[in-house]
């Protein structure tokens, strides 16, 4: 039985080879790696503050009529067409139902339809609701944040491993203005709990490993909390992280984030996302960066620019998508974990853990023998 520590070689090998593509190297990203590109937009449910008491329904549907949803929503998918990213991660598309009939505003399909018909197809790999006023009122408002990918990739480009979502603990309540479980039922106003909620994918595009997150966090009380139940929800993996949403405060207010190893993707100018408080004044009015592409592991940007950062060059139109600019990133791995490389191992080391099985009968058989 000679052949064992000639496998035994083999196997030491390969896993030499695959620590070498798994380690993070210091310098400079060698150019040949494939790129991805990751989107993030928030685009905007109109609702602002007008949501802060239950018999504001009918205000708040003037609110949000006002801002023309389905049209923004067109403007939306022109904009993300041009950019065309992989993996677009989606946040406060709003819905609007009257007297229970089908959604009269239903934003996050309108985007992926209005996407498809420019030809550039995406579909959703996870989406979840958020706020949602409930069935039982005659105008139903909810909202939802999604992670949609290209639909037009080849079938051998991209593989979706696992996806998970879940609610905060706590969110904010506009009405009570104080934070709480958004599965109480029994608090005062529980169906105008904002919900927050965040969402991953471990996938593998073009030969690359990662898990892709979004989530949109509260803007007072409980940012904080949620930040640290996000880090630990997204940050039990190997792969490289990459964490996009509307945190609504800047990367500078979260300390945790950097010492937990996450980097802006930013990369120059001030990248001020936020917000166009009028809606039909073609001056921008962002002063806030508070819509992020945050990079934790083998993984860099190579590039990063601001989505509709300038008002629609129309008279008469709506002038604005959303009161927040989207923020786009083009992606390079530093550091390759291949599922398939992987689980290649796994079944070396079974095979070779089956053979040493067998050797030690063999011997043992031997002894027995003389």
């Amino acid at each position: 039985m000679r052949t064992f520590p000639v496998v035994t070689v083999v196997l030491a090998l390969l896993m030499q080879w695959c620590a070498v593509r798994n380690a993070e190297p210091a310098a400079a990203v060698h150019p040949d790696f494939a790129q991805v590109h990751v989107m993030t937009q928030n685009v905007y449910d109109g609702i602002d503050n007008h949501l802060d008491h239950p018999n504001k329904l009918s205000e708040t549907l003037v609110a949000v009529t006002a801002t023309d949803p389905l049209a923004r929503a067109a403007l939306h998918a022109s904009q993300i067409a041009r950019e065309h990213p992989d993996l677009l991660a989606i946040q406060e598309a709003v819905s609007v139902q009257l007297d229970g009939m089908p959604p009269q505003v239903d934003m996050l399909s309108a985007l992926v339809n209005d996407l498809k018909n420019l030809g550039k197809p995406y579909k959703i790999i996870v989406a979840m609701k958020g706020l949602d006023t409930g069935s039982g009122n005659p105008i139903r408002f909810s909202l939802k944040d999604a992670i949609l990918v290209r639909s037009d990739l080849p079938p051998a480009d991209y593989v979706v491993k696992d996806r998970k979502r879940g609610l905060y603990k706590r969110s904010l309540n506009p009405v009570t203005t104080t934070a709480s479980d958004p599965n109480d039922l029994m608090k005062d106003f529980a169906n105008i709990n904002f919900r927050r909620n965040w969402m991953f994918v471990d996938m593998q595009l073009r030969g690359h490993a990662f898990r892709f997150v979004t989530t949109h966090l509260d803007w007072i009380l409980t940012q904080q909390d949620q930040l640290a139940e996000l880090l630990e929800v997204v940050g039990n993996t190997p792969l490289p992280v990459i964490v996009t949403g509307d945190f609504n405060h800047p990367y500078e207010d979260y300390p945790p984030l950097a010492k937990a190893g996450y980097r802006d993707a930013w990369i120059t100018g001030d990248g001020a996302t936020c917000c166009q408080l009028d809606m039909k004044d073609s001056t921008p009015m962002r002063n806030e960066k508070i819509d992020l592409i945050l990079l934790r592991g083998g993984v860099s940007a190579t590039s990063a620019n601001l989505v509709g950062a300038m008002a629609a060059p129309c008279s008469g139109c709506t002038l604005w998508a959303s009161d927040h600019a989207g923020v786009v990133a083009g992606l390079v791995f530093t550091s390759t974990f291949n599922f398939g490389v992987v689980s290649l191992l796994i079944a070396i080391g079974g095979l070779l853990l089956f053979a040493g099985l067998l050797l030690g009968v063999s011997r043992w058989l031997r002894r027995g023998r003389q």
